[in-house]
């Protein structure tokens, strides 16, 4: 016993739980008989043995257990408290920096939650939004190589006539061509050629360059004319 008040006489770093834990154990007192003899709840003893502060119900109650301990370990109340809420003192404060550190740490995302859109830079949003999307399609028109949808003759055929008249669309495109003859389409793209082929085989040959002239499209038809006989 004159140990563990000589623990709180000198200014020793033990803290107040190592002092309530050293008293009950050198006692031979159990937690559980503790309980039961101050009828405080035994997870309130383990917390505060612990040092678990911030588990600890409201001071004026722990206060209240901490008397016990006095009383039934002949400790001194008043130094027992006096470290006790020097200890939770440094525990709150410890606390309040760990909740400032959150808080910084999130504000940007509570102002996010703040923000409010106005009229202004919703319209400033829509257009940075057009702009993109303008940048996006001359990137693509080019950059990108052009394309030729071919409405006919969508594949390679034999025909009787010795007149094929060839039809599609062209996209991102420059220049067009069918077997090396420029042919025109318009603003849309559609083009429309009529070609006079010979009998026997009939190779087909279209080509798209695309505005920057370093890309192109190329397809291929093949076209049998076959003159039926009288």
């Amino acid at each position: 016993m004159s140990n563990i008040k000589s623990q709180l006489n000198t200014e020793s770093k033990v803290s107040l739980s190592e002092i309530l834990k050293s008293a009950r154990e050198s006692q031979n007192w159990s937690l559980e008989k503790l309980s039961a003899e101050t009828g405080v709840h035994i997870g309130h003893l383990k917390n505060l043995e612990a040092g678990y502060f911030e588990s600890l119900p409201p001071d004026v109650y722990t206060i209240g257990i901490i008397k016990k301990y006095a009383k039934i370990f002949n400790l001194s109340q008043e130094e027992l408290i006096n470290l006790y809420l020097k200890e939770r003192a440094g525990c709150q404060l410890s606390s309040g920096v760990n909740d400032q550190l959150v808080k910084q740490s999130f504000r940007y995302f509570y102002n996010f939650r703040k923000f409010t859109f106005t009229p202004k830079l919703v319209i400033y949003l829509l257009l940075f939004l057009i702009l993109g999307c303008f940048i996006w399609m001359e990137l693509n028109y080019l950059i990108l190589p052009p394309i030729i949808e071919l409405d006919y003759p969508k594949t390679d055929l034999t025909i009787n006539q010795p007149l094929l008249v060839i039809k599609g669309k062209v996209l991102r495109t420059k220049s067009l061509t069918i077997n090396q003859k420029e042919i025109y389409f318009d603003n849309r793209g559609h083009f429309e050629y009529a070609l006079n082929l010979t009998n026997g085989l009939n190779i087909i040959d279209i080509k798209a360059v695309n505005n920057q002239g370093h890309k192109s499209t190329q397809i291929e038809r093949r076209v049998i004319y076959q003159l039926l006989a009288p």
